[in-house]
């Protein structure tokens, strides 16, 4: 989350249709890539969310790092590593409480 961020952000050509596309391409990777990434970071941990929980916190980390080193800070950019982190977080914890379901559930009767 850290190198797509800083990459896209900082264009080397002062052209107009490279801006047009890091912007285009910024736009896609807030909004659906990361978001996804987070999701399934989710699912991965939450077998074992008791000891992984802090995993969410890391890419989030990057990408506010990665905010920091390559743009203006503005309150509204803070607002997507939060929002990452808590997609993160409760993908991993909706995932455990389906494990621990099915975990208490495997021995009784569908019928």
């Amino acid at each position: 989350m850290f190198g797509f961020s800083a990459l896209i952000l900082n264009p080397s050509v002062n052209d107009a249709n490279v801006y047009l596309f890091c912007g285009i391409v910024w736009l896609l990777m807030i909004n659906a890539i990361y978001p996804l990434f987070m999701v399934f970071i989710g699912i991965f941990i939450g077998g074992q969310f008791n000891k992984l929980w802090f995993v969410p916190i890391i890419p989030a980390a990057l990408f506010t790092a990665a905010m920091c080193v390559s743009s203006n800070i503005s309150p509204e950019i803070m607002m997507y590593p939060l929002g990452y982190l808590v997609i993160g977080e409760i993908a991993g914890l909706l995932t455990f409480l389906v494990k621990k379901q099915k975990i208490k559930n495997k021995g009784k009767d569908n019928g």
